[in-house]
């Protein structure tokens, strides 16, 4: 009954985005994302909290569900690594990494998105003290670029529907060098 109510809770989401108009905003000198025009975007509320080394680009807030995209400079990778690029030792050599880097928070596999335009991204669930969220990032030249997305009540599991949601927004993102 879980499963089949997933389905179709699924199924709604997703025409409800196909039936939905689309926004773009575009992350100046990096990217541009489309998502549906029933989320609201908020790209001032976390700036104050940037760093060097990681910035809070902008959040998607939609009916009880956030994602975050955030900008990460990679001291650990080659200024020239590309996931998108990569041969298959090193996309293991990510894999192992993020695994390891995550293991406090009991990570998962939760599938891939390649772009129109070859941008490979990586989804993983994870749990951490906040609750259970999915994390999608992929790095090109260096930096990684990822959302963490979420139920607001911090205890519900992402399901099926959150990751369509998720996946439909990264199957959008678009280089700056690609516009």
């Amino acid at each position: 009954m879980k499963k089949l109510l997933a389905v179709l809770l699924s199924l709604s989401m997703t025409l409800a985005l196909a039936a939905a108009g689309a926004d773009a905003y575009t992350v100046a000198g990096r990217y541009t994302v489309e998502y549906p025009d029933t989320l609201v975007l908020d790209d001032t509320a976390y700036a104050d909290g940037n760093t060097q080394n990681n910035v809070w680009l902008f959040m998607l807030a939609g009916e009880g569900f956030l994602i975050d995209a955030y900008l990460t400079t990679l001291e650990n990778y080659d200024p020239d690594f590309s996931l998108s690029a990569a041969d298959e030792a090193g996309i293991q050599e990510y894999l192992d990494e993020v695994l390891e880097a995550f293991s406090s928070r009991s990570p998962e596999a939760a599938g891939t998105v390649i772009t129109d335009g070859g941008v490979l991204f990586y989804i993983f669930r994870l749990t951490d003290d906040d609750g259970p969220y999915l994390y999608a990032e992929t790095i090109e030249n260096g930096v990684s670029e990822n959302f963490i997305c979420f139920y607001v009540d911090g205890v519900t599991e992402p399901d099926e529907a959150l990751l369509n949601t998720l996946e439909a927004l990264l199957y959008t993102f678009t280089p700056a060098a690609d516009e």
